[in-house]
């Protein structure tokens, strides 16, 4: 759970989602993701994917989350890759801490950092999606890991 699995999971079956969730990764949760996904919503969990096909999936969102464990208790901290990759797509980025700083972290600058609980990503996505409701006309939310 260390990369945000059990909040991917928390999400995928909060009974006020009306988005779809696109996950990609693989790990011990891969079956209890795929029993979570709701086809209603259109959801897909793609297990081992390409570089290519993680790139095309992160340009087309409109949110992408980061539920890894905070920076800090990495024991020193790992160097955030996944987030300069989230940030480069032009996609709003919500976050655990990962030492960004602060001036950094605002709607304008489409990066919001949230404590890690499922609910408090859900209160961003939500909130990112009523103001961008033109730019995810989809309501398109997806997960990379």
């Amino acid at each position: 759970d260390e990369k945000g699995a059990d909040i991917v999971l928390e999400l995928l079956q909060h009974p006020d989602r009306s988005w779809r969730m696109v996950i990609c990764g693989s790990g011990a949760r891969a079956g209890d993701i795929k029993r979570s996904l709701n086809s209603f919503l259109g959801d897909v969990f793609i297990e081992n994917a390409s570089n290519r096909q993680v790139a095309d999936l992160m340009n087309d969102c409109c949110v992408l989350i980061n539920p890894h464990v905070e920076i800090g208790a990495m024991g020193g901290g790992v160097f955030p890759f996944k987030m300069i990759e989230y940030i480069n797509t032009g996609a709003f980025v919500v976050s655990t801490d990962v030492g960004l700083p602060v001036s950094w972290c605002s709607d304008a600058a489409g990066i919001c950092i949230v404590r890690r609980s499922a609910d408090a990503f859900f209160a961003a996505i939500v909130h990112r999606l009523a103001i961008n409701r033109t730019e995810c006309d989809d309501e398109v939310f997806r997960h990379t890991r």
